[in-house]
């Protein structure tokens, strides 16, 4: 892509499934720079003091807050050593704490109901509800629930953090850049489900090619879409953006052997799509022209 589109500067934006420090010195070895969601309950003691050290945040609201601190670790690939001198940018919002806390009391509920009986033991297990089962092997498999980890992980509700290469990033650009990941997680949805990439009903390796292109040039033209009604202050979403122009309907009727339509009431959405691409709407009735079709939509 660097040699392709004469990008000088790539920047790897990524979920923390795949901030590994192996990962990130093989990002720095080919000269891409990287932001990373970092993991913080299962960092190093040294981050997650940095974390709770309330010197050096930035309070944006009561709401919210943000620092921005150097951050150091080593790794050893094939048997070398390798520093990582990174950035870390670390937020709290109440919102997130709530919703973390909200998280946990689940996860609290199968642990405590796990202790109590052994005998859902394998069921809960595998639906994530160890996480605060404590078990003492010296006191006759003795089952517990592990306060301790439950005050540790209480303390860090609502702290969210990135791990980011380019120290000349501004925190504003970092989260802006991180929370683009949705909007490709999005798009797989979208390609998957809205316009039915898949299951596939060709079987050539040239209809499965051509498939697969027009499922990406719909997309291309729905962002577009939603691009060019951003800039107008309209925000739909993908489906509300598919329903519009497909209500877009007209009712053919027959008076006095002439053929005439009567449009449809269709969703407000199609009036500001037609706005934002220069098109005027059809007449509430009028007769059929066979030559003027334009973008009219007729049901089947």
């Amino acid at each position: 892509m660097k040699e392709q589109y004469g990008i000088s500067k790539m920047i790897i934006t990524a979920d923390r499934g795949l901030n590994s420090k192996k990962n990130l010195v093989f990002l720095k070895s080919i000269g891409f720079e990287y932001i990373m969601s970092y993991k913080i309950r299962s960092g190093s003691k040294a981050a997650k003091a940095m974390v709770l050290e309330e010197e050096g945040y930035t309070y944006s609201s009561t709401d919210f807050k943000w620092k921005k601190c150097g951050f150091q670790s080593t790794v050893r690939i094939d048997s070398k050593s390798h520093e990582i001198q990174d950035q870390l940018l670390v937020t709290w919002s109440l919102k997130r704490e709530r919703k973390d806390r909200k998280d946990r009391e689940r996860i609290v509920e199968k642990s405590r109901n796990l202790v109590e009986s052994k005998s859902r033991m394998k069921s809960e297990m595998k639906k994530g509800g160890k996480k605060y089962v404590q078990l003492t092997l010296m006191e006759d498999d003795q089952i517990s629930f592990n306060e301790k980890q439950l005050e540790i992980d209480e303390r860090f509700d609502g702290y969210y953090g990135i791990e980011y290469s380019d120290a000349t990033l501004t925190p504003e650009q970092v989260l802006g850049a991180y929370h683009g990941l949705w909007k490709i997680e999005e798009s797989f949805r979208v390609l998957k489900s809205n316009l039915e990439a898949r299951p596939i009903y060709v079987w050539s390796e040239d209809s499965i090619q051509g498939h697969f292109v027009l499922c990406y040039l719909a997309l291309v033209l729905q962002r577009l879409l939603e691009y060019h009604l951003h800039e107008k202050g309209i925000d739909f979403s993908t489906e509300a953006i598919q329903t519009a122009p497909r209500s877009a309907t007209i009712t053919s009727v027959n008076m006095d052997n002439t053929d005439i339509f009567i449009k449809n009431k269709a969703t407000e959405g199609f009036t500001d799509i037609l706005g934002v691409l220069g098109l005027e709407d059809i007449p509430p009735f009028g007769k059929k022209d066979k030559r003027k079709r334009a973008y009219l939509h007729t049901k089947k």
